[in-house]
């Protein structure tokens, strides 16, 4: 399954999406994106979102646990927001491996409650629109940022929801995100 248990709080796994026109990969971005809201406090969960779709990921923007919801031809906010994930993503690395933790879930399990860092949660519908605008700006630099977030952020509490049609077989994303549902594709 594409979402599971986390041992403190019920998060989503990093997982990627793959499924064809309409066979429902943005829905289930938004149930899960509503599921997190509704299971979590805002204190343990934040939720921020790339729509490479047409706009259905912006009313996730009114959830409390949303950091922010950016269309892709938003470009100059995509990158403040991927410079500010990989920020905190540096930023929490260098502490745990201060403290001599292996990952996030590690330091919530030893912090005190008002101490403990919260899981992140990028969304992403649409890869390929979203690789392709990003490739457009400087040379491609905004998609190797989000990729590696979504390479080495887990360890950090960075977790990936991608969607994607068949593109999301082949290339980049299979290796970055560690399990896949397959919805209707148009074709065997």
């Amino acid at each position: 399954p594409a979402f599971r248990l986390a041992p403190d709080i019920q998060y989503v796994r990093d997982g990627r999406f793959v499924g064809g026109p309409r066979s429902g990969r943005t829905t289930l971005v938004r149930t899960i994106a509503a599921g997190i809201a509704d299971r979590t406090s805002c204190a343990d969960v934040h939720v921020y979102g790339l729509d490479g779709g047409g706009g259905a990921l912006l009313p996730l923007a009114g959830l409390p646990h949303c950091g922010a919801v950016i269309p892709i031809d938003a470009a100059e906010r995509a990158d403040r927001l991927l410079t500010r994930l990989t920020t905190e993503v540096s930023r929490r690395r260098a502490l745990l491996a201060h403290a001599g933790l292996a990952d996030v879930t590690e330091q919530r399990k030893r912090a005190e409650r008002g101490q403990r860092l919260p899981y992140l949660v990028l969304l992403l519908d649409g890869w390929e629109r979203i690789t392709a605008d990003l490739d457009d700006i400087d040379g491609g630099l905004l998609t190797d940022t989000l990729c590696r977030l979504l390479r080495e952020g887990p360890s950090a509490g960075l977790r990936g929801v991608v969607t994607a049609d068949r593109a999301g077989l082949i290339g980049k994303l299979p290796s970055l995100a560690s399990e896949t549902l397959l919805l209707r594709l148009a074709d065997p």
